[in-house]
């Protein structure tokens, strides 16, 4: 698998989950389901909530696909850290 393969499967997966800042509330998607994840006074409390449930999916799908991931793909999906712009 070249690495520009492999950047591709890891972003399809960060792409799972979405954040929709409106109204500083967090809606994610996954699997086609809405998740609510609240309302949030603070922007950083929304983002906190919007981090670890993204960090979350990611980890279960990269669990999920690890037979028919590389091992590389599968260790940068696991330890993937969301920040600010994800």
């Amino acid at each position: 698998m070249t690495k520009s393969e492999h950047r591709q499967i890891i972003q399809n997966f960060l792409n799972m989950v979405c954040f929709d800042t409106q109204g500083k509330g967090g809606d994610c998607s996954k699997s086609k389901q809405q998740t609510y994840l609240g309302l949030f006074y603070k922007l950083e409390d929304a983002f906190m909530v919007y981090r670890d449930f993204k960090e979350s999916v990611i980890k279960q799908k990269a669990v999920e696909y690890k037979e028919v991931i590389s091992r590389l793909v599968y260790e940068v999906l696991f330890d993937y850290k969301v920040g600010w712009r994800d």
